[in-house]
């Protein structure tokens, strides 16, 4: 008998095509998931991203009277946490005073105060504070605590950085030069002045913030006022 080629039909291939496309979207997921991971697992390491906005200006200040006093060091930091899953701690800032002077760790959390009137200020001082009247302005110090971000949160700080002797992280001609006001005067020069923050936390690591002044800074006015302002050019 002679086969009728008109009722053969070729096989479906439906089958084929529908195992190929399972293992196309099996591997898609797999490539997918696989990234999801790589990119969490990254975070993870990288936990805290923290942005530093370098300071405005700096501060310097007389702190106390006669041969005693020294000169102290205010600054703002303006911190920026950038990851939302992870917090992070600042464990420590220091001021290093020119490029190869002595560095100082901050003291305490402060507020600088802009006033004409001081007196009336100082009588406002809280009593945990300690407050340091001057002309025109005045310095509350606060009491310490530990400089905690969480993630995604945002904290303004404004520091002291005391040039004391006892404060002070290098050689011992290097801290005589600045362990009092009158010294301070005199080492800091006739050049524009860079004070250099270093800053550690506990996740983010390290980083270094550089301002350096325009001009020199006017040891004249800071004898007799006890305190002056700079701004920082181009901060790095």
């Amino acid at each position: 008998m002679k086969e009728n080629n008109a009722d053969l039909k070729p096989a479906p291939r439906h089958g084929r095509f529908s195992w190929a496309s399972r293992i196309t979207i099996s591997l898609s997921a797999f490539i997918m998931s696989l990234a999801m991971t790589m990119i969490s697992t990254y975070y993870a390491l990288r936990g805290s991203d923290v942005i530093v906005v370098p300071p405005k200006q700096v501060i310097l200040f007389r702190d106390g009277n006669g041969a005693g006093s020294i000169m102290s060091i205010v600054a703002r930091f303006d911190m920026i946490n950038a990851s939302a899953d992870y917090g992070d701690v600042l464990l420590n800032i220091s001021a290093q005073v020119g490029k190869n002077g002595p560095r100082y760790d901050y003291s305490a959390p402060a507020k600088a105060i802009f006033t004409n009137d001081v007196a009336a200020a100082a009588d406002d001082c809280a009593s945990d504070s300690r407050c340091i009247p001057l002309t025109g302005l005045m310095v509350a110090e606060q009491p310490d605590d530990m400089f905690a971000l969480g993630g995604g949160a945002a904290r303004t700080t404004t520091l002291v950085f005391p040039m004391a002797e006892w404060n002070c992280k290098g050689e011992a001609a290097q801290c005589g030069k600045y362990s009092t006001f009158e010294k301070s005067l005199t080492s800091i020069g006739k050049n524009p002045l860079s004070v250099e923050f270093s800053l550690k936390f506990h996740s983010d690591g390290a980083r270094k913030i550089v301002c350096v002044s325009d001009a020199a800074v006017d040891s004249q006015y800071l004898q007799n006022a006890g305190w002056i302002s700079f701004a920082c050019q181009n901060p790095s």
